[in-house]
Order: structure tokens, then sequence, then C-alpha cells
């Protein structure tokens, strides 16, 4: 009854101040978030005045013509009442009205792959625009079709193998066949599914190729030019650049695991280590990432597996119980790898059954089981983790020798940062859900991309391949602070003893 009444002083002295005494309209949800702002931020009834009059002051100053107040127009008005005290250090007249927007986890959402919306291009808007189109993964079979044409709807051919041994240059109405004999070709590494530029002459029905390329990339200025809201579903509402550069601007830890077993003693016994250091460590770490596979044996095709498999999540929650600081603040993400349940053949891949997480989830307070791939957004920044022996697959099927092997790694990052895609190869070499396509494109690229496997250590750019798997002697992982791409090894928080 208590906080009945104060709710209804408050709604009182809004009306009374907004429209009695200011002659101002105020919309049935603007309303409702003045209440939710003042509650939030514990406003005292007695500053309760002063502070409506602020907000109408600034708001008089911005939309000087409108009288009809919308609850849009007041979350602009309250978050530049916020800015101006921040930088003033005033803080007083407005105490904790964005308190919640400055919370990271506000700001912290995991994009599964199969729930992504899909984006296409109307040429009559000349603008992207929502496809709303059902989505299925078994799609029907005009679906593989339209999926090719998305890819090549804005860039000039795609290598394929129409014929064995012979290679052809497609679009999505006609194909030449193409002799790369005599072919310079720019960084990158070449493989069927890539779509080329390339230069020549066309003799006796074949296209003789001096050049083979990438299409131009746009400059990194020009990134942003597409809006892609991956959240488009979702109830987050917007904010101001400020506020999400504000939230950025705080060291936000995030740790980086892959080929976890759960199933190995001593990998569990390494991880209580990591955990206990990160458990005390201040400030809390904001995200513990952890990409499969999460068995040694593969669990596909073995009944007896699949417990032996649950077993190991049950430890992992055991154990994590035992650090209460990180099950309750941490966001604990899992990725699955090739060889977890129902993974490998097709991607995306489904995250990893609810059946085999369950104490995981009553355990963490902030769990993600995602797909793999998957994308973290985080206030301004878009990063994907995608868990998938890339080099090898790309090594072996590529069709050109670079003319610099030293620079694979090199090659390797230019071939999927211009081709756009995380798997740009054709269907018969990795098979993908047709309707889902989208979500493993990377147009515009991300801010930070990140390739898990057991391999040596990859950067350039947006792009990093790293080594992060417990099978060593020595325990690796990878630590991203700032979310600003800042990648360091975190072998410095484990010390022999």
């Amino acid at each position: 009854m208590i906080e009945n009444k104060r709710v209804t002083d408050i709604k009182r002295a809004i009306l009374q101040i907004f429209t009695k005494t200011h002659g101002l309209t105020l919309q049935t949800d603007a309303v409702r978030y003045l209440l939710e702002v003042m509650q939030e931020g514990n406003i005292d009834l007695k500053s309760l005045p002063q502070i409506l009059e602020n907000i109408i002051s600034t708001y008089r100053s911005t939309f000087d013509a409108s009288d009809l107040i919308t609850k849009e127009s007041l979350e602009q008005v309250v978050h530049q009442i916020f800015q101006q005290n921040r930088r003033t250090r005033t803080l007083d007249a407005l105490p904790a009205i964005l308190k919640k927007d400055l919370d990271p986890q506000t700001h912290f959402r995991v994009i599964n792959a199969f729930e992504m919306p899909r984006y296409k291009y109307d040429s009559f808007t000349k603008s992207f625009v929502i496809d709303n189109v059902e989505k299925s993964l078994s799609a029907k079979e005009n679906k593989k079709w339209e999926m090719l044409k998305r890819r090549l709807q804005y860039l000039l051919g795609m290598i394929s193998q129409i014929k064995d041994g012979c290679l052809y240059l497609e679009d999505e109405e006609s194909n030449v066949p193409i002799d790369l004999s005599d072919a310079n070709c720019s960084i990158g590494l070449f493989t069927e599914g890539c779509i080329v530029i390339v230069e020549g002459v066309f003799e006796s029905g074949v296209f003789k190729v001096s050049f083979i390329g990438f299409p131009s990339d746009p400059n990194e200025e020009n990134r942003n030019f597409v809006n892609f809201d991956y959240l488009i579903n979702s109830n987050q509402k917007s904010f101001t650049k400020d506020v999400l550069l504000e939230v950025e601007s705080n060291e936000n830890a995030w740790f980086i695991f892959s080929e976890v077993h759960l199933d190995d003693q001593k990998t569990l016994q390494a991880l209580g280590k990591i955990l206990q250091v990160l458990n005390d460590s201040k400030p809390t770490p904001f995200a513990l990432i952890f990409l499969g596979n999460f068995s040694s044996k593969s669990v596909n095709g073995m009944p007896m597996g699949f417990e032996s498999y649950q077993n190991g999540f049950n430890q992992l929650a055991q154990l994590i119980s035992k650090f209460p600081n990180l099950a309750n603040n941490t966001n604990f993400v899992f990725i699955p790898g090739p060889e977890d349940p129902f993974g490998g053949a097709i991607y995306p891949m489904a995250p990893i059954p609810d059946s085999f997480t369950l104490k995981i989830r009553q355990i963490c307070k902030k769990a993600h089981f995602t797909t793999n791939p998957c994308r973290i957004i985080f206030c301004t920044q878009e990063l994907v983790f995608f868990r998938y022996d890339l080099a090898k697959k790309v090594h072996r099927n590529a069709i050109l020798e670079p003319r610099h092997t030293d620079l694979f790694k090199s090659h390797l990052v230019s071939t999927i940062l211009k081709s756009h895609h995380l798997l740009p190869f054709p269907l018969h070499i990795q098979p993908i859900y047709w309707d889902f396509d989208h979500s493993l494109s990377l147009f515009p690229n991300p801010n930070l991309e990140i390739h898990l496997k057991v391999s040596k250590k990859l950067k350039k750019k947006q792009f990093v391949q790293i080594q992060a798997h417990f099978r060593k002697i020595i325990f690796l992982f990878y630590a991203i602070f700032r979310t600003k791409g800042r990648l360091i090894s975190g072998n410095g928080l484990l010390k022999e003893k």
C-alpha cells in the first residue's frame, strides 16, 4: 500500500506540473516511462518538482515546436540531462536514473544464428529491409538458389566446378569456362564458391585469366553505412551513442577458452585454478566464453557417450558453484564444437541440448548456450565467434597456390574478410542450412571475429584465430579487455607453484 501511494503521488506530480502548470500533453507510454525513471532513481518526493521542471526546460529547448510529449522524446531528454550532469560532475539532480543504462549487462546480447533476422536489398527504396519470410532447417529446393542469388546480387562471379576438373566463373544467369594456368592473384586463397573479379582475354570459348582477385572492400569509415539491427525482435530499447561509449569505457574483461574437455580430470583441475584467480580478481570478469569440443571423444553415434558428456557438464556446474562471485555476476557463454552432440556436419550448429546443461543453468545466473557460429553484441561492438578448422578447409580446397606461401596467415585473413562469409565454399564441400546462410554472412565485417581451433595464433584487423585449448601441458587462454579487439594471453594470471 505504501508503494502504491508513492506511485500515485509521483503520477499526480507529473500530471500537475506537465499538464496544469505548463499546458503540455503526455502520451500514456511517456507517463509510464517517467514513472519508471523516478522509481528507478528512488527520487525524493520533495525534490521531484525541481527535477520535473528541469526535464520540461530541457524538453522545450530541444522540442520547442511540440506540446505533445512522446516517450521517445523524453528518453532523449533524460539522456541529455544525464550527459550534462556527468560532464559537470553534478549527478545529484538525477542520482540513479540511468544506473540500469550504464550496467554493462544491459548492453550484452548473445545472438543465436537461428534467431538472427535476415535482411534483403530493396532495389526500389535502395535500402536493406527485413525479410520476414518464414525460415526452415528443411527448406525447399528454391531456397538453395535464393541463397546463392543473395550472395551474387552485388558481385561479379563465383568460381565453380560444373564439370570435373574444369573451373567456371558463373553468376545466376550464365557461366564461362576459365583458365587459371597463367593467372596472377592478389593476396588471398581462392576456393570454389569464392566471389572474384578477373582480368584476361576470351579465346576459343575459354576466358584466359591474367589476374584474379577479390572485390574491393569498403573503407573502414563506411563500415556502419548499413545499420543492421540484430535485436529487431527484442525489447531492447535504443540508447544514445554517448551512453554506449560510456559503458564501453569501463574495464570489462572477457576470457575465451576452447577444447575444455570435461571428461578429463586434469582439464577440470586446471580450469579450477583459473576460475579461482578470476573469482578473486577485481573487477569481476564480465564474460567467460567457452568453445567446444567439450569432450575428448566424439559423442555422436555413441549412446554411452551422452551419459559421460552430461556428467562432464554436471562436474563443471559443481566446480563453478565453488566460485559464487563468477556464478552470480559473470556471463557464461557456451558454443558447441564439431564433436559435440548432433553437430559438425551442417552449419550453423544448434546449441548444446538443454538435457545436458540443466545444472549449469541452475548454478550460473547468466548462462547462454548458443549456436556455432554466434554473434555477441556489446554496446557499439559486434563480435563473431566460430569454432571451425577454417585454415585446414581453405588450404585443402584452394585452386591456386599463393605466391608467398610464408604469408599463409595473411592469405587466410584476406579470404574471409573479402569474401564476407564464414564459409566461402560450395555446398558439396561444406553443407549449410539454406535458410540460415545469412547468419554466416560477414557483411559488413564485424569489429572482432574470433575463430578457434587447435592451431597457432593468427591475428589481423578484425580477424583472429587463436590457440586456446586445454589439452597441452601449458593451459592457454586469451582475454579481451575493453572489447576493443585488444587480445592478450591470459597465461600471466596463472603462475607455477
